[in-house]
């Protein structure tokens, strides 16, 4: 009779306690859940090395880069001439020919060849117009390369140097934007056709960037004493979108550097010094002193204070102040 009573008894008791444990644990995990669910999630990035500097436009017209004017052999009246401005003529075509002018003897009209090949850039006679030996009546022009005379301020001459890469925006701008769209468009077409033409405009444009880029090739000694500025003359090769007499905006890109640098948004500035926003072992955020340098646009250099690969708090998805346990993801530059 007793083991009837008490062995049913504690049975109960063993099975009550046993299920309020689990509803005790529930009931923690489930704080412990809530909890977790409204830490703030913040999404980093690595500090790395950009190549810094500043842009500076200046501009020019298009010209030859080097001129070969084409003499007379003999003095005579121009007879004929063979060439228009903007042929192309080679080495050894027949210009123009010229009929010597002596008194009483008649000579057949001198030929007179290209000595080399260019464009024809300049025409200084008309048929029936009396020429001189050694004077020029066609001008030919080296059209491999082009060149641009432009005007440089005294700042910026002294950190530029012979060499030195210079860009053409307006024409990279427009390319690199067609070569976005044609990405876009071949990532969403299973159409081959399609693919192969946007391969093609992408080719063509990378062809066009490159080319839209030239060199520092000739500094001057002295600058222009009327205006204080030194002409600095830049050269590019053929390209179909450049051609003599053409104003082009030109991008030179001063002091020069590749060092740790950090986009100025993510600078935060307090008690008279600057700091970025990071997450310690244990997640939690806090602010390291770091020293700056020299703007550079958009982004500004690191002195110390930080090494590269060290990750930065670049934005969150929601609000957060020093001291608070967050949840660090790596940024993928995608707001959703």
């Amino acid at each position: 009779m007793y083991r009837k009573i008490v062995f049913p008894s504690l049975l109960i008791l063993l099975t009550a306690l046993w299920i309020n444990a689990q509803q005790s644990g529930n009931n923690r995990r489930g704080a412990a859940d809530a909890i977790e669910s409204k830490k703030t999630i913040v999404f980093t990035e690595p500090l790395k090395k950009h190549d810094l500097y500043h842009r500076r436009i200046v501009g020019g017209r298009i010209e030859p880069t080097q001129t070969f004017p084409q003499i007379s052999l003999v003095t005579g009246v121009i007879q004929s001439m063979n060439v228009s401005i903007g042929e192309y003529v080679s080495k050894g075509q027949l210009l123009y020919t010229v009929q010597q002018i002596v008194i009483a003897q008649t000579y057949r009209p001198t030929p007179i060849y290209a000595q080399n090949s260019g464009i024809v850039v300049d025409i200084l006679y008309d048929i029936g117009s009396r020429i001189s030996t050694n004077e020029a009546a066609v001008i030919l022009a080296d059209f491999n390369t082009l060149k641009i005379n432009v005007l440089v301020g005294e700042q910026d001459f002294f950190n530029i140097k012979k060499g030195d890469s210079v860009y053409l925006p307006i024409h990279i701008d427009q390319a690199s934007k067609e070569i976005e769209n044609a990405n876009l468009i071949k990532s969403r077409t299973e159409d081959l056709q399609l693919r192969e033409q946007q391969l093609a405009i992408i080719k063509k444009n990378e062809a066009i960037i490159e080319q839209s880029v030239g060199r520092i090739s000739a500094l001057p000694l002295i600058p222009d004493y009327k205006t204080g500025l030194f002409s600095v003359e830049v050269t590019f090769n053929r390209a179909s979108h450049l051609f003599f007499g053409k104003f082009e905006r030109v991008e030179l890109r001063t002091q020069r550097t590749y060092s740790l640098a950090v986009d100025q948004a993510h600078l935060i500035y307090r008690y008279g010094r600057n700091h970025l926003l990071m997450v310690d072992e244990n997640n939690i955020l806090y602010l390291r002193e770091i020293e700056i340098g020299e703007n550079f646009g958009e982004y500004v250099s690191i002195l110390s204070g930080v090494t590269e690969g060290e990750q930065i708090v670049v934005r969150a998805n929601g609000r957060y102040q020093v001291g608070d346990s967050v949840i660090p993801r790596l940024d993928t530059k995608d707001p959703t």
